[in-house]
């Protein structure tokens, strides 16, 4: 009996009509700024670190605790920064990969958007789903919570989570079409394997940048919530370990 036929380039749904998720629309506006990527970033932090700061300081809290970093600010920008440089290498692996593929330049750019762009809809469940994780985790663990931060923070806190999932479904979203893509390779040249590699590359990149920003939140947040906190990331990391 013959088995099933692998999944061609014209398999993959193309359709781009589709509303983008507002972590990507944020993305293209930062690649739309007069300044490098990297440079907006780190203004974004300090930025953040400021404000932070100003509000601490303006609540009561004290002059020490003024100067540590927010667990939230950390969280947040990583995510965007990792999230921009990660779509950007996806596209360079595909423009890469593409000597399997032979995609037109439609079809490719049509790849590329679909591989960097999370339709809207995902977005939403993704960031509802954190959301609702993080109410559970802090209904938990309130009097912790309360112990270390202001009602304010943790409210602000629940907004990373929001971003937190909208990026991990971002992640699960991409890697499943890049395994898509690698099935439809039918130009394979074995004295040429480099292309192969490509997304392989992503996939490693992806798995180091969400290990270095678990341990980048882990440095900053209270010891007594450290692990409770971390839960959400790490179950639904071996979630998509299983998928």
């Amino acid at each position: 009996m013959p088995g099933p036929s692998p999944a061609t380039n014209s398999d993959i749904n193309l359709n781009t009509t589709y509303a983008p998720a507002f972590i990507d629309r944020f993305a293209r506006l930062v690649d739309q700024l007069p300044v490098p990527v990297w440079v907006f970033y780190l203004l974004l932090l300090v930025a953040g670190y400021l404000f932070f700061g100003a509000i601490r300081l303006l609540t009561g809290y004290q002059q020490s605790q003024t100067l540590t970093p927010a667990p939230a600010l950390i969280w947040d920008v990583s995510i965007l920064a990792l999230h921009q440089y990660l779509d950007g290498y996806a596209l360079r692996a595909l423009a890469s990969f593409n000597k399997t593929l032979g995609a037109s330049d439609e079809r490719l750019a049509q790849l590329g958007r679909r591989l960097t762009v999370l339709p809207l809809r995902l977005e939403v469940i993704g960031a509802v789903f954190w959301v609702l994780l993080a109410l559970v985790l802090v209904w938990v663990q309130l009097g912790s919570f309360l112990e270390y931060f202001a009602p304010w923070e943790i409210l602000i806190s629940l907004t990373s989570f929001a971003i937190g999932g909208a990026f991990f479904v971002h992640i699960i979203y991409q890697l499943r079409l890049v395994s898509r893509i690698h099935a439809s390779a039918a130009n394979i040249d074995l004295f040429d394997p480099e292309p192969l590699y490509s997304f392989s590359r992503l996939t490693m990149r992806t798995a180091i940048g969400f290990v270095v920003l678990q341990y980048l939140v882990l440095l900053v947040l209270p010891g007594e919530i450290r692990i409770s906190t971390v839960l959400i990331p790490v179950v639904s990391a071996t979630g998509l370990a299983v998928v």
